[in-house]
């Protein structure tokens, strides 16, 4: 009996008590089970009633009465069939897989990006679970969005994150589905960011420009700096929301200062990069202080156009422009003079309706201008445009002087006037006649007298804006692109031009006829533009210009090429392109030292965003007669552009560029010692919208721009100044 009583204890410990109570309930309306009942009633159950309705004891006063042995063993073994459900404990057991399964345990929710991934424990049971979910809490079955048929581990997908999702599972069988599960709950959300990559840092003048590459999964950067190294987003100084590149101005000069960057997002801040370092630089000692050298007037009543300016070696400079008023040809150049450290009374040389003026400083300090004057007829018309000089020397300035040789009754128009001047004050200019022909005069500084101006060119069509050159012997070089297909009536805008670079060069007392110096392979709708030309004392000369070319896959390349002239051989070389892009590249300039070595700045828009120009520059190495790699010479924002870039170089191969940018003007120096670039210094706060620059043998240099200042009401507009002493 005691086995048998033990197999029952061990039945209904097995057994739910709800489960338990509820079996009593439905097998206590027979009279022999009422009757075993009420013989254990005061230990079990107490009647209540004719419906047979009974309140159960609790599950620990059962465990005791099934312990007792003084109970008749009939009563007892009833009992226990009661309690189970049937006569033995394989009965017992059957009859409980009967029934749904209980409710899954241990449930837990995990976040990740547009998703949440659920588990929980097994149910012995269960043959599936069921998923319920809602964006409220309190999950049920009835209220919840039933995802059937699952299994633990399960991703809810195509959520949206930074929504919170409540969540319930049941379990089923073919007996039915338990009760909801606890509820749990989860927001998903994107990932953090990944480490940032590629930071640099640059240094500037009084700060660092910090430079990152971007991250996909970034929404936002957070920059942490210090003047110490270990940086990390706890100990250092922190910028919020910072963009590449980001500028820490005013920092100490000398100072090393250390940074990090993270990226961040909806998810978090992701892991700081690696630490990168600059020190700032101090200002390139030299500059002068920006100063308005003419008499600023009501930007609405008159235009301003910048002409040209230039230094000698002893840093007598010269600026010239021209002021037009809002009435007819009412144009006047004018022009202001840099003497011994000290700008003068600005002047007006010519006018009214003068225009596009050019100056060189000879080496004793005369000053040379040339422009065009614009003839009417009797009724008002337009007539034509000459070119004409004055000379200031000895305090004064010279009378006007026609120096192109045409009858002023002719129809005639002059344009892309460019000066030159030798080491004795020998002078020639340049220009071009109705677009066709390239003409030269040559002023003798001894006569004191202009001479014949002679054609040089010898286009079948059209010609560009040349550019001039002279050594230290009393030779001249003019470069210009000129058409070398003729105009063809029966294409579209006459048919391709394939123009190239010609020369000629003026060498005891004549000029050469003009020899085709460029390439000799241009293809039709191939095109060539914007030349300049360098020249230093022994005559090495070399031409820069942007070329076009038709490309392979229908779209045009650009390119920056030269060619160069060799006094040793009297010959120019080879043409060849120092950097080429498929994309827009625009505006070389050249300069040139005592020893034949060279730079070429240009303006390529930035091939890895394509969204500004940027400064672009290469070195010429006389020695070895290559040119070095491409250098970035200006700090990339991302958001301005470069613009009016220029570039010179003194004698002893340093070098000077300047260039707007961030409405400042911006100016770099090359150290021809070390070979090294300087910090970029700004040297004015106001951008203009053009910007002119000279530099002599000596190092000493001058840039002017036009700014309009929107302080004053009326807005003015004036010519500031800059120059620099070495």
């Amino acid at each position: 009996m005691v086995s048998e009583l033990s197999s029952y204890y061990d039945a209904i410990g097995h057994c739910p008590w709800a489960e338990l109570t509820q079996r009593i309930f439905s097998l206590v309306t027979s009279a022999p089970l009422l009757c075993i009942v009420k013989a254990i009633e005061g230990d079990l159950v107490q009647p209540a009633g004719v419906n047979g309705e009974f309140v159960g004891v609790g599950q620990n006063r059962m465990q005791r009465l099934v312990r007792r042995s003084s109970l008749g063993i009939t009563s007892f073994s009833l009992l226990a069939l009661v309690a189970c459900g049937g006569g033995s404990k394989s009965e017992a057991t059957n009859n409980a897989n009967n029934d749904p399964p209980s409710a899954p345990a241990g449930i837990s929710a995990t976040a990740a990006d547009s998703e949440v991934t659920l588990a929980w424990n097994s149910v012995s049971s269960a043959t599936s679970y069921n998923v319920y979910w809602a964006v409220t809490g309190g999950v049920t079955k009835q209220s919840g969005t039933r995802i059937s048929s699952v299994s633990s581990p399960h991703t809810v997908s195509a959520l949206t994150n930074g929504t919170s999702y409540y969540y319930v599972v049941t379990a089923q069988n073919t007996h039915g589905e338990s009760r909801e599960s606890s509820e749990v709950s989860a927001t998903p959300q994107v990932a953090a960011p990944a480490q940032v990559t590629g930071i640099t840092a640059t240094p500037l003048v009084g700060g660092i420009q910090v430079s990152w590459t971007a991250a996909s999964d970034a929404a936002s950067y957070n920059l942490y700096w210090s003047a110490s190294p270990g940086v990390t987003p706890l100990n250092g100084t922190a910028v919020p929301g910072a963009t590449s590149p980001h500028t820490l101005s005013s920092l100490t000069p000398g100072t090393t200062y250390y940074v990090v960057v993270t990226a961040a997002n909806a998810g978090g801040e992701g892991q700081p990069s690696t630490e990168v370092s600059a020190t700032p630089d101090a200002a390139v000692a030299g500059w002068s202080t920006q100063e308005l050298i003419n008499v600023p007037f009501d930007f609405f009543d008159t235009d301003l156009y910048l002409g040209d300016v230039d230094i000698n070696d002893d840093g007598t400079a010269a600026a010239v422009w021209v002021e037009e008023g809002s009435d007819r040809d009412t144009a006047r150049v004018k022009i202001n003079r840099f003497v011994n450290g000290v700008w003068g009374t600005p002047e007006q040389l010519a006018g009214p309706s003068a225009f596009s003026p050019n100056v060189v400083v000879a080496p004793n300090g005369d000053v040379i201008v040339s422009y065009l004057l614009q003839g009417f007829n009797t009724d008002g018309s337009w007539l034509n445009a000459t070119v004409w000089s004055r000379r200031h020397a000895n305090g004064a300035w010279s009378n006007a002087e026609q120096i192109d040789g045409v009858d002023l009754s002719e129809f005639t128009f002059m344009h892309g006037i460019d000066l030159a001047s030798d080491s004795n004050g020998n002078v020639v200019a340049s220009w071009i006649e109705d677009n066709a022909v390239i003409w030269v005069n040559r002023y003798d500084a001894v006569s004191d007298s202009w001479g014949t101006p002679a054609a040089v060119s010898n286009s079948v069509r059209l010609v560009q804006k040349p550019a001039l050159g002279a050594d230290g012997q009393g030779r001249f070089t003019v470069v210009w692109l000129q058409d070398t297909r003729p105009y063809d009536p029966g294409q579209t805008a006459g048919g391709p031009s394939n123009p190239t670079l010609y020369s000629s060069r003026y060498s005891s007392g004549a000029w050469s006829t003009a020899a085709q110096v460029g390439h000799t392979n241009i293809l039709d709708w191939e095109s060539a533009e914007r030349v300049d030309l360098t020249v230093n004392a022994d005559g090495t000369t070399i031409a820069v210009w942007e070329q076009t070319r038709n490309a392979a896959d229908g779209g045009t390349d650009w390119s920056v090429d030269t060619v160069r002239y060799d006094p040793l051989s009297d010959m120019w070389g080879t043409p060849e392109t120092i950097y080429s892009q498929n994309i827009y590249t625009s505006w070389p300039d050249v300069a040139v030292d005592a020893s034949g070595n060279a730079i070429v700045t240009w303006q390529p828009t930035d091939p890895v965003d394509n969204s500004q120009r940027i400064a672009s520059a290469s070195f010429y190495d006389a020695v070895s007669s290559t040119w070095g790699p491409v250098q970035t010479i200006n700090v990339d924002d991302g958001v301005t552009d470069v613009d009016e870039l220029n570039v010179g170089k003194d004698a002893a191969g340093n070098a000077i560029a300047v260039w707007m940018q961030s409405g400042e003007i911006k100016a770099r120096h090359y150290n021809g010692v070390n070979t090294a670039w300087s910090a970029i210094t700004p040297i004015g706060l106001r951008d203009g919208t053009d910007l002119v620059f000279a530099i002599s043998s000596t190092g000493h240099a001058i840039a002017i721009t036009d700014p309009l200042d929107t302080n004053p009401i009326p807005w003015t507009r004036g010519v500031w100044a800059n120059v620099f002493t070495p």
